[in-house]
C-alpha cells in the first residue's frame, strides 16, 4: 500500500469558501455602517419618545453609549429563516443583522454567509436572476413569464453548448435582449392596433384621489405610471426599443462566436501547406517540412512555421 497522500477530491469546494470568507471580511465597513444607522435610530426613537416610557426617561439617561450597546445585545431569531416554515430565505439578512451574529455567534454567521453566497450562485447559474431583472412589479410577476424567459435560456443552452461560466452568462444576456425584443415588439402591435394605453385615463384620475399612502400602495403593487406620450411617439418608441434590443441580440450572438473562433484549436494531422492570415501577418505552417523517419514516433513530428510580414 503506498504512503502517498490521496489528493484533496474537495478542493475547489475549499477554495470558493476560502474566497467566500475573504469577501465576507472585505464586508466589514458594510456591517459597520449598518450598525451606526441602527444606533442613530435608536436616539431618534428616543428622543421621540417612542423607545422607552416617560418614567424610564426620567430615571436613566439614554446617550450614544447605551444606544450602541443596545444595538450590539443579541438577536434571539437566526437570520432570514422563517419561523414557522424553517426556510431561509437570503434577501431577508440584514447587514445588521449579520454583524450582529458575526460578533456574538462567529461560527453560525459565517454559514449565515455562506448559505447567502451558495444561494446567489444557485439564483445566477439557473438564470433566474436574469429573469427577475425582466420582470415588472410584484403583483404582475406570473409563473407563465418566468417560464417563457428559461425557456429561450434553455433553447440557446442546447444549441450553442457553453462551455465556462463567461460563455453561460453570455446565453444569460443573450436571452435577456431576446425577450426584451420580444416584448416591445408585441407592444408596439398592442399600441398600434389596441390602443390599449388610453385606458390608462381613469386610472390617472384614480390615483389623483387617492391619498399619499394609497398611492404608495399602488406603485409597490402596479408598479409606476410614467408621464404620457403622444399616440404616435408611443408607438414610434415601441418599434424603435423592439429594433434596439434586436440588433442587440445580434451583436451578443456575434461575440459569442467570435470568443469561441479566438480559443478555437487549428490541429493539422497530415497535408501540406497551411496558411493562415491574421491581418497583416501571415504564417506558413508546412507540415512535411521537418519530418522524421519512420522509426520515430508519430508525436515527434514537427512543423516549421515562418512569419512573413507584408
Amino acid at each position: 500500500m503506498s504512503d502517498t497522500p490521496a489528493p484533496v477530491a474537495n478542493y475547489d469546494e475549499y477554495e470558493r469558501k476560502r474566497r467566500d470568507l475573504e469577501q465576507l471580511r472585505a464586508c466589514r465597513t458594510d456591517m459597520a455602517a449598518a450598525i451606526a444607522e441602527h444606533i442613530d435610530w435608536l436616539l431618534e426613537m428616543e428622543a421621540n419618545g417612542h423607545l422607552r416610557s416617560a418614567e424610564d426617561m426620567a430615571r436613566e439617561p439614554f446617550g450614544i453609549a447605551e444606544a450602541n450597546a443596545r444595538a450590539r445585545e443579541p438577536i434571539h431569531h437566526d437570520p432570514g429563516t422563517d419561523p414557522v416554515t424553517g426556510r431561509f430565505d437570503p434577501t431577508q439578512v440584514s447587514w445588521n443583522a449579520l454583524a450582529n451574529l458575526l460578533e456574538h455567534e462567529p461560527e453560525q454567521g459565517r454559514e449565515v454567509w455562506l448559505k447567502i453566497k451558495a444561494e446567489a450562485r444557485q439564483e445566477l447559474a439557473t438564470g433566474v436572476r436574469a429573469a427577475d431583472a425582466l420582470q415588472g412589479p410584484i403583483d404582475s410577476r406570473r409563473p407563465w413569464q418566468r417560464a417563457q424567459f428559461l425557456a429561450i435560456v434553455d433553447s440557446l443552452t442546447r444549441d450553442l453548448q457553453p462551455r465556462g461560466a463567461l460563455e453561460a452568462l453570455m446565453i444569460q444576456r443573450m436571452a435577456s435582449t431576446l425577450e426584451l425584443c420580444l416584448m416591445w415588439q408585441k407592444l408596439a402591435i398592442e399600441r398600434h392596433e389596441l390602443e390599449e394605453w388610453q385606458a390608462e385615463s381613469k386610472k390617472r384620475e384614480e390615483l389623483g384621489e387617492m391619498t399619499p399612502r394609497q398611492r404608495e400602495r399602488s406603485r409597490y403593487l402596479y408598479g409606476y405610471l410614467p408621464p404620457r406620450l403622444s399616440k404616435a411617439e408611443a408607438i414610434e418608441q415601441a418599434f424603435l426599443m423592439g429594433d434596439r434590443y434586436e440588433r442587440a441580440f445580434l451583436r451578443l450572438v456575434r461575440e459569442f462566436r467570435n470568443a469561441r473562433r479566438m480559443f478555437a484549436a487549428l490541429i493539422v494531422a497530415e497535408g501540406g501547406t497551411v496558411n493562415v492570415s491574421d491581418g497583416p501577418q501571415q504564417v506558413n505552417i508546412d507540415a512535411r517540412s521537418n519530418a522524421k523517419p519512420r522509426g520515430k514516433q508519430r508525436a515527434d513530428r514537427g512543423t516549421s512555421i515562418s512569419d512573413n510580414r507584408r
